[in-house]
């Protein structure tokens, strides 16, 4: 499995439901990168922060215990449907904080921009990856962020 997020100095990547920063070339490559699969996963909250807004060109997919009359293009009940439809459907993870934390062990390539900036008041974090990952390569690096490529460490 693919994921993609975007984290401040001390891992926050969210305050309020939003992201705490604008990042216009992270964006881009956001859309560039999860434009190459066809569905793109969520957590509730994070599919809530699009506010009905809809990826062009992709699906929305939806992670969800409860029955959230959310308007997603498929709505997954537990991880071990995720996983299922992964088998035979290219997905990429983008969120939030407990989807990725879900899917840790599962993931092979994670693109992560790492921004160069303190966030006051988050309150969503990513887990520390390190301890699983490892860095594979610099893609984009500009004033204040760095767009990598980070793998599974060989254990």
């Amino acid at each position: 499995m693919i994921a993609i997020v975007a984290h401040a100095k001390d891992l926050a990547i969210g305050r309020g439901n939003e992201l705490p920063w604008h990042v216009p070339e992270d964006l881009r490559f956001f859309k560039k990168k999860s434009s190459e699969f066809v569905n793109v996963l969520f957590g509730t909250n994070t599919f809530n922060s699009f506010k009905g807004f809809r990826l062009a060109g992709r699906k929305m997919c939806l992670l969800s215990s409860g029955n959230d009359s959310l308007t997603s293009d498929y709505h997954f009940k537990s991880v071990s449907e995720v996983l299922k439809f992964s088998q035979s459907n290219e997905i990429i993870i983008a969120g939030g904080a407990q989807i990725y934390k879900a899917f840790a062990k599962h993931i092979t390539r994670f693109y992560i921009t790492r921004i160069d900036l303190d966030v006051d008041e988050a309150d969503t974090f990513l887990f520390d990856y390190t301890d699983m990952f490892e860095l594979c390569s610099v893609i984009e690096t500009g004033d204040n962020y760095s767009i990598e490529m980070w793998v599974p460490k060989n254990v």
